[in-house]
């Protein structure tokens, strides 16, 4: 048993994660490399992003005019791009998972035209709130 959690804590521990704040955090090449991504525009600003993963492999954004998701270190089939303009979204949810160990806390974003699609936060629950309210914002034009 002792072997067993020795091995989770280390495969835990190994899984580094990639979590930047705001646009300040990230260079020029982050910046073009989503922007490639059709993700991001010229002027676009970035309000938070974070990623479970690399950049180049996956990603989840709130700017001033989106909240995207990104996912492209899989499989062809597992692979995604989604996000929808600031205008589009009818509303979104909070599902804080920050005290699970194994599932990171998201933001399911529900389009007016009846899509969905989440925008994971990998964080602690104060900041996965913070995060939360400030897309909140965005959306009421703040």
């Amino acid at each position: 048993m002792k072997l067993v959690i020795k091995i989770f804590v280390l495969a835990c521990l190994s899984l580094s994660s990639c979590n930047f704040d705001n646009q300040s955090n990230l260079d020029e090449s982050d910046l073009s490399y989503l922007k490639d991504l059709d993700l991001l525009e010229k002027g676009e600003e970035l309000i938070w992003f974070d990623s479970q993963l690399t950049l180049k492999k996956g990603g989840n954004f709130l700017s001033d005019k989106r909240m995207a998701a990104y996912f492209l270190g899989g499989h062809e089939p597992d692979n995604f791009k989604e996000h929808a303009l600031l205008n589009e979204i009818d509303s979104i949810k909070l599902h804080n998972k920050a005290m699970s160990i194994t599932y990171a806390s998201y933001i399911k974003v529900f389009k007016k035209g009846g899509e969905t699609f989440k925008v994971y936060i990998d964080k602690d629950s104060l900041t996965v709130e913070n995060y939360y309210n400030r897309a909140l914002k965005a959306l009421n034009g703040q």
